[in-house]
């Protein structure tokens, strides 16, 4: 009977985790959109032409 309330407290744990992750995201957003794209330095072949 231990077992299965270890299992439950277990899978409850990180049901929990996962549903407190989507609401985090749902508050300030994905991480795609902090992330600014890294800048890109031109190539000195294309300066040449």
């Amino acid at each position: 009977m231990a077992d299965v309330v270890y299992l439950l407290v277990f899978i409850s744990f990180f049901a929990l985790a996962a549903l407190f992750v989507r609401a985090c995201e749902a508050i300030i957003g994905p991480d795609e959109q902090a992330v600014p794209e890294p800048r890109r330095e031109p190539q000195p072949e294309s300066l040449a032409a």
